[in-house]
C-alpha cells in the first residue's frame, strides 16, 4: 500500500494545485477534507471528477469535516490515524470577505470595519480601517488550532512512517488593515 499524503482544504485554488502537484510527482493515494454542506459536495464532486480523469493511477479520498468543529476534528484524526499517512499539509483556511455567523451565532471573521475613530487629539477620522474583533472563533479555529490539532493527532503516524514531512500553508491577506 501507498502512503498517504493530507491535504486539507484540497479542493480549492491552492489545495487543488497542491494536491496535483503531489500526483504530478508521484503520490499514489492522496486525501483531502471537504466543507460539510450542499456547495462543499458539489465542489467536492467536481474536483474528483477533474483529478480521477487526470490521474488514474492515484487514489483521492474526500473526507467530509467542518475543522471549526471540535468533534468533526476529533473524527477526522481517528479517520487519518487509521492511514499510513506520510505527508501532511495543513492548507485549508477561514476567510470570509463579507460579515457571516456560524449557525451557534458566532461571527466567522475579523472584520476591517470603516467607523470613525479618534487621533491622539481627539478629532475623528471618518473612514479610517479599525480593526475590530466580533468573536472570530471560527476564523482562529480553522487558521490556527485546526493546523495544530491534526499535527498532534498525526504526530505518530508520521513518525512511523519516516521520511515525513508537516507544511503549514499562510497567507498575509490580512496586511494592510492596521491603522
Amino acid at each position: 500500500a501507498h502512503c498517504a499524503a493530507v491535504v486539507t482544504g484540497g479542493t480549492g485554488a491552492i489545495g487543488g494545485a497542491i494536491i496535483n502537484g503531489l500526483a504530478a510527482k508521484g503520490a499514489r493515494h492522496l486525501v483531502t477534507t471537504v466543507r460539510p454542506g450542499a456547495a462543499g459536495a458539489a465542489r467536492a464532486s467536481a474536483f474528483a471528477r477533474a483529478f480521477r480523469a487526470r490521474w488514474p493511477s492515484s487514489r483521492l479520498d474526500l473526507i467530509t469535516a467542518d475543522l471549526s468543529s471540535p468533534s468533526d476534528l476529533d473524527s477526522l484524526c481517528g479517520a487519518l490515524n487509521r492511514l499510513p499517512v506520510r505527508v501532511l499539509v495543513n492548507n485549508a483556511a477561514a476567510a470570509p470577505r463579507d460579515r457571516r455567523q456560524a449557525a451557534d451565532g458566532v461571527e466567522m471573521q475579523v472584520t476591517p470595519d470603516r467607523i470613525p475613530s479618534q487621533d491622539q487629539h481627539g478629532t475623528y477620522r471618518r473612514g479610517h480601517v479599525v480593526l475590530t474583533v466580533h468573536g472570530c472563533r471560527a476564523q482562529l479555529a480553522v487558521n490556527v488550532l485546526a493546523y495544530a490539532k491534526l499535527m498532534d493527532c498525526l504526530r505518530g503516524i508520521l513518525a512511523v512512517h519516516r521520511p515525513s514531512r508537516i507544511v503549514n500553508v499562510g497567507s498575509d491577506m490580512m496586511e494592510g488593515l492596521d491603522p
